[in-house]
């Protein structure tokens, strides 16, 4: 009975094997010159990146004062210092307010911007990726200890503590650092493109080595000379060999549903009927694919796509909603609203920031 077990085993493996494991090379297409060359993007001033966000969150023009003096007074890491109460005397206004408006600016991109320290930025990055568990635990309690200590204090496995402090190094402990107001150069992982009026996604794998089972293994498997403690290890291996290129595979199409979500959701601003973004939120992104917030969030950082319209990191294409009567339109709407009311005002008599508010308000923008 035992041998039969083992032989179907095996024929389930050599099954996986020939049949639903894909190979991992770089096809024809990849040799496309939209894939060959680094291409140059510009990264925002991160004081600009941040007064755009202020701006468009803000309309009562004390709480725009209130921001400005906030994000001014942030570390070179990204941190707020100060306390609620010495921003309100400073500036002389309620610090219920001062309050509000620093809680919504701890919301603002980069993750963890204004956070009163490393920890609460990291804190603050776990809980927008959607991890709530050992990981926050650990920065919450036990920043500052080693390995044992935690393991010691929680009752928890080396390996799972490990795994957590895995997801905590991939976060960044000083928001403000990066290359801000740089021009940098990127190598896109997506070519989107139309063709024949169809929205085509496309990745690149160049940089994917050919990865396939080893026809020498699976003969050894099959040979009667084999001793079978060996064949039991080769199987071990082969299966886990199996597995990875399996999630190999998953990736990939995780990627490609995400950025096919984004381009059929942003598709006038892709093909140019319009220079603004439609409402759209990781949360969107991950019910429709029935994944996990901290997957999308994975795919979406650090990746670029290239289109018609120029290259963008994939997160460029997340935008919050600002009502206007009955719709949603995107933030950039409301950004773009507001630079024609100040182009179009009086420069002998420009309109302050109320009076900007009192124009969108009837408009209809909440």
């Amino acid at each position: 009975m035992r041998e039969e077990e083992e032989d179907e085993k095996e024929k389930e493996l050599m099954e996986f094997i020939t049949s639903e494991i894909p190979k991992f090379y770089a096809p024809s297409w990849q040799e496309r010159e939209e894939f060959q060359e680094p291409q140059e993007v510009y990264l925002p001033d991160l004081k600009e990146h941040l007064l755009t966000q202020l701006r468009i969150t803000f309309t009562d023009e004390e709480e725009i004062r209130i921001g400005e003096f906030i994000i001014e007074s942030l570390t070179p890491e990204g941190y707020f210092t100060m306390e609620p109460k010495e921003v309100a005397e400073a500036l002389k206004v309620d610090r219920e307010k001062v309050e509000k408006v620093l809680s919504e600016i701890k919301k603002f991109d980069p993750p963890g911007i204004a956070a009163r320290d490393a920890r609460e930025a990291l804190l603050r990055q776990l809980e927008e990726k959607g991890i709530d568990d050992l990981a926050r635990r650990i920065v919450e309690e036990f920043y500052s200890q080693d390995v044992e200590t935690i393991k010691e204090k929680l009752g928890v496995s080396e390996e799972e503590i490990e795994r957590a402090m895995e997801e905590i190094r991939k976060l960044n402990p000083a928001p403000a650092s990066g290359k801000w107001g740089e021009v940098t150069y990127v190598i896109p992982e997506v070519l989107v493109e139309k063709e024949k009026g169809e929205w085509k996604v496309i990745l690149d794998e160049s940089n994917i080595p050919f990865l396939h089972i080893s026809t020498r293994y699976i003969e050894m498997l099959e040979s009667d000379e084999l001793p079978e403690e060996t064949k039991k290890w080769l199987r071990k291996r082969l299966r886990n060999a199996v597995r990875f290129l399996r999630l190999l595979e998953e990736r990939r199409k995780m990627i490609l549903k995400v950025v096919q979500f984004i381009v059929e959701h942003q598709r006038d601003f892709l093909e140019g009927k319009t220079e603004h973004l439609r409402p759209l939120k990781l949360r969107d992104i991950a019910e429709r694919l029935g994944v996990d917030i901290s997957t999308v969030h994975r795919i979406l950082k650090g990746r670029y796509v290239q289109t018609p319209r120029g290259i963008f990191e994939l997160r460029y294409f997340l935008a919050g909603g600002v009502r206007k009567g009955w719709e949603y339109v995107s933030k950039s709407q409301l950004e773009e609203r507001i630079r024609e009311i100040v182009d179009n005002e009086d420069k002998q008599n420009p309109l302050s920031d109320a009076e900007i508010a009192e124009i969108l308000k009837r408009e209809g923008y909440r």
